[in-house]
């Protein structure tokens, strides 16, 4: 690929015969000229300006190859030497593209500095973030020159205007006429990169994991698409990826089959039906990408929106197959209290509280990981006009404590298991040592506090995690099957349906219980509790939670 070298100089035709009028544009070139120049060596450049020197790289090296190709240099001999140099174009938009994730722009700094220099008498100062920021520019430029050339090679010039060709020998009425500014290049990649940017100022802080999940969802469609440009996507392209998504694993960034692997490789490898997407995960994923076109529709990238209309699962449907996280049944839990007693005398218990009360607390309660990872001192009171202890589950900013929604703000009831195991016990021994938190080794990361815990009881579906090792290997139940097992068995002992909501935290989904109605009463709650019956011996536990 020998016209990605350096060029002497730049050409541009002024397209008059006119020696008056070619002085007058020669003026206006040169002053525009010295302007851009004089703002680069003042080392002031601004985003457009870098924009615009990255689009002027491009345009004359679009047109060197173009003018080779003309003449009859670097036209393949046969499919064979085309293969070859589609591959070869292949692989070093590849480089490129891995140059790009991990900002490694020194693979391109030297070929920048050379091109300010030699063409522009810049003598670039390489350790400025105004040359870091034109050397990224350039890069993602070249990938796009690779794009453009990769299908200009095979013939193809329906989405990129082919700039004319100047020659002295065209005279009078055969001269082109001015040429047509390029169409804008919008790949994926640069139209994802503004999109998250917006997603994160729109959201604040606060939500930065739920764009970083968005800007995943969109990384995989960019991927999936070979980083086309938005402007060439067609309604055909997104039915492709959304058979892509049947067939692609829920965790691949996390489970190692698939994990260092390209989309392109994924796609190709027979993914088990066991490791495939949920219906649910890939109406999310394709609702990630509805998003991303429509925002690039409003913004003027493309003008209309390809994916309008492209659905999954028809919303009718998705009431009967929207698939749920499993119970716990009599031998997992059974699992579980071998599980405890065989990792406590492992000594992985020593100094972890959470590993041990986090799990029973969850059985009997029903809530969910991270209301329970977040747990306060404060939020373990007793009732004053009843004595029932309980355990205060709420949404509280200045602590970091949050709740999926405003239902899900109540109290619980401690189950009498739990007391006879000595929770209490251990309550009191936190508050008395000054902890503001049950659980101090779980720290807040923006998913909340479970994480810590987590990545022992579940690590990955295929990992080694507690749960995995002790109590079920199957995918579909992790540490929130607990919140199913307690409302499974209070359903089996004919508890009535607005108890089990309360106790859980789930609403009424009626106006007359969810606007008027007050929560059950503590009693009342607890009273429904103490039918639960899951037939596994917890008595042993005790020699973990009340040793002697």
């Amino acid at each position: 690929m020998s016209y990605f070298g350096g060029k002497e100089d730049f050409k541009r035709s002024l397209h008059t015969k006119n020696l008056k009028q070619a002085k007058r544009l020669l003026r206006i070139w040169s002053g525009r000229t010295e302007e851009v120049f004089t703002t680069i060596r003042s080392g002031v450049l601004t985003q457009d300006q870098m924009f615009q020197l990255a689009q002027s790289y491009m345009h004359d090296t679009l047109r060197d190859a173009e003018e080779n190709r003309a003449n009859g240099i670097g036209i393949p001999q046969g499919p064979g030497e085309l293969r070859y140099r589609l591959k070869e174009n292949e692989e070093a938009r590849g480089m490129l593209q891995t140059a790009l994730t991990y900002n490694h722009i020194g693979i391109v700094a030297a070929e920048v500095a050379a091109y300010l220099s030699e063409r522009h008498g810049i003598q670039a100062d390489t350790e400025s973030p105004e040359f870091r920021q034109l050397t990224r520019e350039i890069l993602k430029t070249k990938i796009d020159v690779l794009q453009i050339e990769g299908e200009r090679m095979q013939g193809n010039y329906r989405h990129h205007q082919v700039l004319p060709l100047e020659s002295p020998h065209v005279r009078g009425s055969q001269a082109f006429p001015p040429a047509v500014p390029p169409r804008r290049v919008l790949p994926l990649s640069k139209v994802v990169d503004e999109y998250i940017k917006v997603e994160y100022t729109r959201t604040g802080k606060a939500s930065n994991h739920s764009v970083r999940e968005y800007e995943y969802h969109c990384r995989l469609f960019q991927e999936g698409l070979n980083n086309k440009d938005i402007q060439d996507v067609t309604r055909e392209n997104i039915r492709e990826y959304l058979e892509l998504l049947k067939k692609y694993p829920s965790n691949a960034r996390k489970l190692k089959p698939y994990r260092d692997k390209t989309v392109a490789e994924i796609a190709a490898m027979n993914v088990p039906a066991e490791h495939r997407m949920s219906d649910t995960t890939i109406d999310k994923y394709l609702a990630r990408v509805h998003a991303l076109l429509k925002w690039a529709t409003n913004e003027g990238y493309i003008e209309k929106n390809p994916g309008a209309g492209i659905q999954h699962v028809k919303k009718k449907q998705t009431a009967c197959k929207q698939e749920h996280y499993l119970p716990f049944d009599r031998e997992d839990i059974n699992g579980m209290v071998q599980g405890l007693l065989a990792v406590a005398e492992k000594g992985e218990l020593e100094g972890k509280p959470e590993r041990l009360w986090l799990p029973l607390i969850g059985l009997f309660t029903g809530a969910r990981a991270n209301e329970l990872a977040q747990l306060h001192i404060e939020d373990v009171q007793q009732d004053q006009k009843s004595g029932v202890w309980f355990f205060k589950i709420e949404s509280d900013e200045e602590k970091s404590k949050r709740v999926k929604n405003a239902s899900s703000n109540r109290e619980v009831p401690i189950h009498p298991t739990l007391l006879e195991l000595g929770f209490l016990e251990y309550y009191q021994k936190v508050k008395k040592s000054g902890a503001p938190r049950l659980w101090m080794n779980l720290t807040h990361t923006n998913k909340g506090y479970y994480r810590n815990f987590s990545n022992w009881f579940l690590k990955s579906p295929l990992g080694d995690g507690f749960k995995n090792l002790y109590m079920t290997t199957h995918r579909k139940k992790v540490f929130h099957s607990f919140r199913g097992t307690l409302i499974n068995e209070l359903k089996h002992r004919l508890v009535p349906e607005s108890v089990i909501q309360d106790i859980v935290g789930h609403t009424h989904k009626t106006v007359t219980f969810d606007t008027y109605a007050l929560p059950h009463r503590l009693e009342t709650m607890l009273g429904a509790m103490l039918k639960i019956d899951y037939g596994v011996d917890l008595n042993a536990l005790k020699a973990l939670t009340r040793p002697e």
